[in-house]
């Protein structure tokens, strides 16, 4: 049989599009999946009214203004995935198994007062605030780009991989409202050139490709901005508090270029030189939609603190791997979060305070129906929150009047199951998928009044 020149370009370029790959890591959006600090992640990612330490620079920068003084937090975050898929084919066994993410974290908030330097009725109505988390796996994972091969859209290898970073600005204008906006940088400029030797046998025919590559992209920010309303009843105790944020969308590409490959076909004892053809290469770090969030903070007695949430995810926006909206769209997602702290007072004054937090929320899937001819596992969730805070002193010894926070929370995020059988693609079989998400945060923190 004749081998013929048409046949081995679709040959070559089907191995071309096998070698090529898009560097992809799902949402770098750790904050809002799996909170900030020990206080607001055990309240089921909760704070746009009532953040009051640094978490405030991402939930809404207007509530910085209700943390006093000086604060400094470090922490430790564990992101665990357990999900599973399970293909009747492979003996319904567990197909995928997820690496964990760890992260340190860095909180800081400071009232801007000095009194030595600037007179304070200039200063005291600002507060500065930075919510930081660096991965232990800072760029993207590089995979395959094949619409046939399943995979869970926000959690696909690691869940997490950019530097995660909140600065922000809260002024209080009374003593009731107050304002405030921040910024979200994205990965700074990058150039990368790549060169890919590659080796392709099978029993008719061998193939080479040479492949080079250089990319290039930019860096840029994006924004955050809120307003919380503080309104008083009866007493400082008993209060009612409003916030609203928008969030702009959150992108970057880290690599934007085209890859040269150079292919020779060796066949029957012929080589062809296939000559150059050039692939478009995109290495994305990571994609969060445009959000806006509307809450509630309750004190209805003195220590207990309730909360509700309602946000709003552009996913519509959302674009695939070439930078094109899939078909079908990904449609806008409401969800709703509650949440609830409880502070009781030891009386002593080594111990002084014990907090116990708890939250929980649905989360709906942008992802539409997958019974077609795409593959995005995304599946509905619900999250479960927990957690608790100590506040120590230092007794009869007035060290700067700092309190010592110890503070710790605990997440499942429980994942639906999908039952999928794609009767469009018959290379796809059927399989069912699911599983759950850990997350753990600890913190430790002086606070100044």
């Amino acid at each position: 049989m004749r081998f013929s020149r048409t046949r081995t370009a679709w040959i070559v370029a089907g191995l071309c599009l096998l070698t090529s790959s898009v560097a992809w890591a799902q949402m770098p959006q750790l904050f809002e999946d799996f909170g900030v600090g020990a206080r607001d992640s055990g309240m089921g990612n909760t704070g746009v009214a009532c953040a009051n330490d640094f978490s405030a620079a991402f939930y809404n920068p207007a509530a910085l203004t209700r943390a006093t003084g000086l604060g400094i937090t470090f922490g430790y975050k564990l992101v665990a995935p357990r999900l599973t898929m399970k293909i009747p084919g492979f003996g319904d066994r567990y197909f995928t198994q997820y690496p964990d993410t760890n992260l340190t974290m860095l909180g800081f908030h400071w009232n801007v007062v000095v009194e030595k330097l600037i007179d304070p009725k200039w200063t005291e109505r600002f507060t500065f605030g930075l919510a930081l988390a660096m991965s232990d796996f800072y760029k993207s994972f590089t995979v395959y780009y094949d619409i046939d091969t399943p995979y869970f859209y926000r959690y696909h290898d690691r869940s997490l991989n950019l530097l995660s970073i909140y600065a922000s600005l809260g002024i209080r204008i009374t003593d009731w409202f107050s304002i405030g906006g921040g910024l979200v940088p994205a990965p700074t400029d990058t150039y990368t050139r790549v060169l890919v030797d590659s080796n392709f046998t099978a029993p008719a025919y061998s193939y080479h490709a040479l492949q080079g590559t250089v990319t290039r992209s930019f860096g840029k920010l994006d924004a955050v901005a809120g307003i919380l309303f503080r309104i008083p009843v009866k007493d400082v105790k008993n209060y009612l508090a409003i916030g609203f944020t928008w969030r702009d969308e959150v992108s970057s590409t880290d690599g934007n270029g085209t890859a040269t490959d150079h292919s020779t076909l060796h066949f029957n004892g012929q080589t062809i030189d296939m000559g150059d053809s050039d692939t478009p290469i995109l290495t994305l770090t990571g994609w969060t939609p445009m959000q806006v969030v509307g809450g509630v903070a309750w004190r209805p007695i003195g220590g207990l603190t309730l909360t509700v949430e309602e946000l709003w995810k552009r996913w519509s926006r959302w674009r695939n791997f070439f930078i094109e909206l899939p078909d079908p769209r990904f449609h806008d997602t409401w969800n709703t979060r509650v949440g609830a702290e409880y502070i009781a007072d030891t009386g002593s004054c080594i111990l002084q305070t014990v907090s116990s937090r708890f939250g929980f929320y649905r989360e709906l899937s942008p992802v539409p129906n997958q019974n077609g001819q795409s593959n995005y596992l995304d599946p509905d969730k619900w999250v479960i929150t927990t957690g608790f805070d100590t506040a120590w002193g230092f007794g009869n010894l007035d060290i700067l009047r700092t309190q010592l926070h110890l503070g710790a929370a605990f997440q499942v995020h429980l994942m639906d199951q999908i039952h999928l059988t794609n009767n469009a693609d018959p290379d796809y079989p059927p399989l069912r998928a699911g599983g759950q998400v850990y997350s753990f945060t600890t913190t430790l923190g002086v606070r100044t009044p």
